[in-house]
């Protein structure tokens, strides 16, 4: 009976054994994930900054700025001002710009082709917005608000 409890307790302490080393092999398995979904998540921002660039690029009216109906142009404004006062809370920010580009939208009467060239900056301007809300990390973030950022430039380029 003695040498039944002793083989017992052996194979105990080795199956323990074995599953702490288990444990720790998955461990091992989990941050190699982490690790390659980072640089997945680094590689598709990066590919999504690209497919912005290569957007259908919005044009001038006959060389002039297209007009943007007044009742919109608040919501552009307040956007930029939320932008320039950023102070690294990028969740929050993702969350009152979709405020005001939801405003923006709500309030637009535009028509025709200036209403189509406000659509080529307006689609990828969101898409931005909506994917900083989606982040995860600080340092991906400052620089998507910095694309933000450049995206009102293009605005100002284009419309008036």
């Amino acid at each position: 009976m003695k040498k039944i409890k002793l083989m017992a307790l052996s194979l105990s302490v080795a199956f323990s054994f074995m599953s702490c080393k288990q444990e720790s092999a998955d461990q091992d398995h989990d941050m190699h994930d982490a690790t390659e979904e980072m640089h997945e998540m680094a590689a598709d921002e990066h590919e999504m900054m690209d497919d912005y660039h290569e957007a259908e690029q919005v044009s001038l009216n006959n060389g002039e700025r297209w007009v943007v109906n007044e009742e919109m142009k608040p919501f552009v404004a307040e956007g930029e001002k939320l932008v320039a006062e950023y102070s690294g809370d990028y969740k929050k920010l993702a969350e009152e710009l979709t405020v005001q580009n939801n405003q923006l939208i709500k309030s637009c009467t535009m028509e025709g082709t200036s209403h189509d060239e406000l659509h080529k900056w307006l689609h990828p301007h969101l898409e931005m917005v909506k994917e900083l809300g989606d982040m995860d990390n600080q340092e991906v973030a400052d620089k998507q608000v910095n694309e933000i950022k450049k995206s009102y430039q293009v605005y100002h380029e284009y419309f008036q």
